[in-house]
Formats: C-alpha cells, structure tokens, sequence
C-alpha cells in the first residue's frame, strides 16, 4: 500500500493531481473487476461442481431404481411361479379329460368335436412354450411331454377311424400308460418341491388302487378297439 501511495504522489507531482486520482480510480476500477471475475468463475466452479454432483446422483438413482424394479420383478416371477405351476398343472389334467373323449371316437364323430380337441391340446402346448419361464426347466419339460403325447395320440385316433387296421391295440395301451406316467411325475414333483411340508405318500395311490386303476384302463380300450373292429 506504501508503494502504492509513492507512485501516486509522483504521478500527482509529474502530471498534476487530476491524474493521481484517475490512476487510482482506475486502480480500485481494475480491483473491483478482479474480485468480482474471481469471485463469478468461483461460482461457475461451483455451479458446475454442483451439476456434476446432481448428475452423479441421479445416474446413482437410476441404477439403484433398475436394481430396485429387478428384484422387483424377480420376486413377481417367483410369486407369480406357483400360481402358475398350479394353474397349467391343473389345465393339463382338464385337457387330459378332453383328450380322451378322443377314445371313443367312430368315422360318424363329427369334423367339428375333432377339431376342437385339436384346438384344445395345441392352445396348451403353446401356452405351456409362452409360460415357461414361471414353470421351470423340469416342471414345464413334463408338461410338455405330457401335452405332446396327448396329441401324439389324438393324431393316432384320428388316423385309426380311417384305418382301423393300422395301429395295434398294444401301441394305444402304450401311449396311455406313458401318458399317465408323465403325468403323474408332474404331480410328484409339485408336492416334492411346492408343498415340501407333505409328502409324496398322502397323494399317491395305494398298490391296489394303481391295479384297479389300470385294469379298468385295459378293459376300457380293450372294449373300444372291439367296438372299432
């Protein structure tokens, strides 16, 4: 500050005192602008400080808010899952009981009541594809398989009011024991792995129920492919 005051008493006393105090005005003037441009790029500093923090956070938001609606949507699925298992399990049984309105068809069985079991057995199958991921790998698989072999041999019921003569009373037999097998590992699996507090045995049939069952499997195609014949 004495320097200052020095070079303003000389320039008074070389260019008079009207010229001492432009200088200094023009001194304080040139202050004024440093101070305020430094304080203006400090809060241009800030101000994009700032914009970078608020962006920071709303991308932190952001992910957080899709983890959130992934766990979301993981705990939908599985809540969704056994409904669905149950669901498509039980449609598979009604479709099963439509199929086999299949069993006592003759050549005067209508075009119509063949195409609807057709219909039928195609809608689950595609609904079973569309819905897999709520059933699983395993569950679905035997869904599937079970629905397949339906119109595997539906196809075959078809085929044999044609040509009566074509398929052997055995293969038929076959199909429908296969059928029932799936069918039951199906239901297995659903009480091992959706009911784990009851076991296999309360659902299971005894011996003599699984004999009875199958006797009476066996005398009813036995007396269709005579009434065919």
């Amino acid at each position: 500050m004495e320097e200052l005051l020095k070079v303003l008493d000389k320039i008074s006393a070389i260019y008079g005192p009207i010229y001492g105090t432009l200088f200094f005005v023009l001194l304080v003037g040139l202050f004024l602008i440093l101070y305020f441009f430094q304080k203006r790029i400090k809060n241009i500093s800030e101000e994009i400080s700032s914009r970078a923090i608020s962006e920071f956070n709303k991308k932190l938001d952001l992910i957080f808010r899709d983890e959130t609606i992934r766990t979301s949507l993981r705990y939908k699925i599985a809540q969704d899952s056994v409904d669905k298992k149950m669901e498509f399990y039980k449609k598979v049984n009604e479709t099963y009981f439509i199929y086999q309105k299949s069993w006592l068809f003759t050549k005067e069985t209508p075009d119509e009541d063949i195409k609807s079991i057709s219909d039928a057995i195609l809608k689950l199958r595609e609904e079973l594809f569309i819905n897999s991921i709520y059933l699983g790998g395993e569950l679905s698989d035997k869904l599937i398989r079970s629905v397949s072999f339906m119109y595997s041999d539906f196809r075959r019921k078809v085929e044999e009011i044609k040509n009566p003569y074509r398929i052997s009373k055995q293969d038929t037999i076959d199909y429908v024991m296969q059928l029932s097998d799936l069918m039951a590992d199906a239901r297995k699996w659903l009480v091992e792995n959706i009911f784990p507090d009851q076991t296999v045995k309360q659902f299971e049939f005894t011996p003599e129920q699984q004999n009875r069952i199958e006797e009476e499997k066996k005398k009813f195609l036995d007396n269709k492919n005579i009434g065919v014949s």
